[in-house]
């Protein structure tokens, strides 16, 4: 899944952040391999969004894919404190494991911060409405990096 643009003409903010957030997604799965520690998604993401000033909605995390919905390995989209890092690590990836990077990066200034709609209890939003956007893959962590098993093979007129 990935935002995008509806209508013609959209402000060089948001152009700017539609291509931020699939940077950061691109740089994330260029991480991908095994032995790599899945904070390493998190630094790469981090570092796309800090290159461009923006900010990270944090409570939104990537997650194994398996038996179970939203399965472990929870991957973070944000560079964890290297102490936490070192003393909780997160663990390492593994060939054949499956899993989502699914970052939610946020205009310059804008609240990080995010909350539901009341009215149906999914719908996501910042504290203080600013523009976000949200690029998702799938991939499959292979002996020699990761294959991106929701690649789109169709183009769009």
């Amino acid at each position: 899944s990935a935002t995008f643009p509806v209508g013609g003409n959209i402000s060089s903010e948001a152009r700017q952040l539609l291509s931020a957030t699939q940077e950061a997604l691109d740089a994330a799965i260029a991480v991908c391999r095994p032995g790599v520690s899945y904070s390493e998604v998190g630094s790469a993401i981090q570092n796309v969004a800090d290159k461009y000033g923006m900010g990270l909605v944090t409570k939104f995390v990537g997650h194994g894919i398996g038996r179970h919905f939203h399965a472990r390995p929870h991957i973070l989209h944000y560079r964890r404190h290297w102490l936490l890092e070192a003393l909780l690590p997160q663990g390492t990836m593994s060939p054949n494991q499956t899993f989502t990077i699914e970052p939610v990066l946020v205009v310059p200034g804008g609240s990080t911060r995010s909350v539901t709609w009341r009215e149906d209890g999914w719908t996501a939003m910042t504290a203080d409405r600013s523009l976000t956007a949200q690029a998702e893959h799938t991939i499959l962590v292979m002996e020699q990096g990761a294959e991106v098993l929701t690649q789109r093979h169709v183009s769009r007129p």
